[in-house]
């Protein structure tokens, strides 16, 4: 939503390997596919039925959803998530990170899988892409599901340029960087939300992040720089939902996404407070409604979770996605 799972990242990037976890037996099969210049990573986690695309929010990558894709596939659906370009494993090229290219990467995907048609869902920011697909190739999709995606990034930018979200979190340090443990343990520190579903995808999830320079330290891989290229290109203009014809769901997380650490100060509590009662609160509302209207037969459900729902909330997500896939759903 506001800011990515790894929002406190370097904007060096290394060329190195990733820093990736051993497999395990019961690993989804990785791959990769070339699209538009890039280099794409993906998890396939099988399954039969009908298709299925995961897409992660921005900073994350398709090993997020190496726990929620095996329950969706067991649930009827063949199941893949697509690692976007400039993200773990997947490789970046100098340009093409507007919202175009990025909705074509995960058509050339689906081409590269012999995928006609899926069921697209997408977290966070990939709620931008779900609807640049569905307005430029309505034919390549079944339905839709925003798992807390479905927000006007123009008028979050409008509403932050005024009024900027505060500074919570501590800064990192060289010694937050000495190791993958160490690294790893700042972002728990961090973001105090991620203790809430802390597990093997998160850590994966990082760790195809992450790589090492030539002195050891921990850096991002990929130029951070690109991640601001496409939260630029989202936030051009309103979402174009009335060209969204495919039936779509929107999952709404309804825990404060205003993160505080443990040790915050009663200054830092008050800016907060302030900050979700002034600028997050209204905003996440008007995007709710905007969804509510724009989206011809759209339907809206709310989880109590934070922003992360298929992390933190799901057996609850999977509850309210398998019945709008199988359109079963009253």
């Amino acid at each position: 939503m506001r800011s990515p799972l790894h929002p406190l990242v370097a904007a060096a990037a290394v060329v190195a390997p990733p820093l990736a976890a051993p497999l395990a037996a019961q690993d989804p099969a990785p791959g990769f596919v070339a699209a538009n210049g890039a280099r794409l990573h993906y998890l396939d986690f099988g399954g039969r039925g009908e298709p299925v695309v995961l897409l992660a929010g921005l900073g994350n990558g398709a090993w997020i959803w190496s726990d929620f894709g095996p329950r969706l596939a067991r649930a009827g659906f063949r199941v893949v998530a697509l690692t976007r370009r400039a993200h773990g494993e997947s490789s970046a090229p100098a340009d093409g990170y507007g919202l175009d290219t990025l909705a074509a990467d995960v058509v050339a995907f689906m081409d590269s899988l012999g995928l006609r048609r899926a069921h697209l869902v997408g977290h966070s920011l990939a709620g931008a892409e779900l609807t640049r697909i569905a307005a430029r190739h309505p034919a390549r999709v079944l339905r839709l599901v925003y798992v807390d995606a479905a927000y006007d990034r123009a008028a979050q930018r409008r509403l932050d340029a005024a009024d900027p979200p505060p500074e919570l979190a501590p800064p990192i340090t060289a010694a937050d960087r000495r190791s993958v443990g160490a690294y790893l343990a700042y972002q728990r520190r961090a973001r105090p939300d991620l203790a809430r579903f802390w597990g093997t995808a998160v850590e994966r999830d990082f760790r195809a992040s992450l790589a090492a320079d030539s002195a050891g330290a921990v850096r991002w891989r990929h130029p951070f720089a690109h991640y601001g290229a496409m939260l630029d290109d989202a936030a051009r203009a309103a979402p174009e939902y009335d060209r969204v014809r495919a039936p779509a769901l929107a999952l709404y997380a309804t825990v404060s996404q205003t993160i505080l650490p443990p040790d915050a100060t009663a200054e830092q509590r008050a800016q907060a407070a302030r900050f979700e009662r002034e600028n997050n609160g209204p905003w996440l509302a008007a995007s709710e409604a905007q969804f509510r209207t724009g989206v011809r037969g759209g339907r809206v459900a709310r989880i109590a979770g934070v922003h992360h729902l298929f992390l933190d909330r799901p057996d609850e997500t999977l509850r309210a996605i398998v019945p709008f896939l199988r359109g079963t759903a009253r």
